[in-house]
Order: C-alpha cells, then sequence, then structure tokens
C-alpha cells in the first residue's frame, strides 16, 4: 500500500512539473509591440557570424526593419545615423533604435521613422561591430 502511495505521488508531481513547463525551452523569437503607424518601408536583415547583410539605401519615412539571426550566437541590431566606424563604436552617431537580444534562429522587428541621410546598422553587442557586423544605410528623399 505504501509503494502506491508513493507511486500516486511522483506521478502527481510530474503532472504538476509538466504543468508548470519544466524542462521546456523558450522560443528562439522575441516579440515586439506593433507600432501603431504603418511603415512605408520593409527592409530585411540577416545577422550572422560576422556579417549584417540588409539593402544599401532606402526612402525616408517609417521604416520597419526585420529581423532574422541566422547565426550561431546572439546578436542585436542598432541603427546610427551619422557617424563613423571606428572598432566597436560608431564615433559621433547618434543611436536611432535598437532590438534587444536576438537568440541564434530567432526574429525580432524594429520600426523608427528616418530622414534623409547616412546610417550605420551594427551588432552593438562587445566585440560584434569589430569583427564585421556593420552595414552602411543610405536614406533618400
Amino acid at each position: 500500500m505504501r509503494s502506491l502511495k508513493v507511486m500516486a505521488g511522483l506521478l502527481a508531481l510530474l503532472l504538476v512539473a509538466g504543468a508548470c513547463g519544466y524542462g521546456e525551452t523558450t522560443a528562439a523569437t522575441t516579440t515586439t509591440e506593433e507600432p501603431s503607424v504603418t511603415p512605408d518601408f520593409e527592409v530585411a536583415v540577416a545577422l550572422s557570424e560576422w556579417a549584417v547583410g540588409a539593402e544599401a539605401s532606402v526612402g525616408r519615412g517609417e521604416v520597419r526593419f526585420n529581423v532574422t539571426n541566422g547565426g550561431g550566437t546572439v546578436h542585436q541590431l542598432a541603427i546610427y545615423r551619422g557617424g563613423s566606424l571606428s572598432g566597436d563604436s560608431i564615433d559621433g552617431g547618434e543611436l536611432i533604435g535598437r532590438t534587444g537580444n536576438i537568440r541564434a534562429d530567432g526574429t525580432d522587428a524594429l520600426q523608427v521613422s528616418l530622414d534623409p541621410g547616412s546610417y550605420w546598422l551594427v551588432c552593438p553587442i562587445s566585440g560584434h561591430t569589430a569583427a564585421g557586423m556593420s552595414a552602411e544605410l543610405t536614406v533618400g528623399s
């Protein structure tokens, strides 16, 4: 009888642990709130070790960056207006927007309003920009 009670207790514990998500991993996709403004342009951005792939130019206005991390490590996307690339930073640039961490095989989206000018798309995680994770973007009129 005692072994039956122990077995029932273990079964109940396993059911509770399963219902609480014990042993599950979180999804690789980062979610963001949907913007209230419809974008004028959408740009696909591919992050990987050690590159940022994106269109080289876009028009001014609301731009939604649909970011995919095809690499094997965590990356982010940061957008800077102006400045110059210097190792792992953008000297004199203005941070326009930034995603959070995007896990391997994850996605995220970032929507910002861009005026005409030159911009940098970089991974701001320490060492990643200097390793080559940068791309230039020109916003036209």
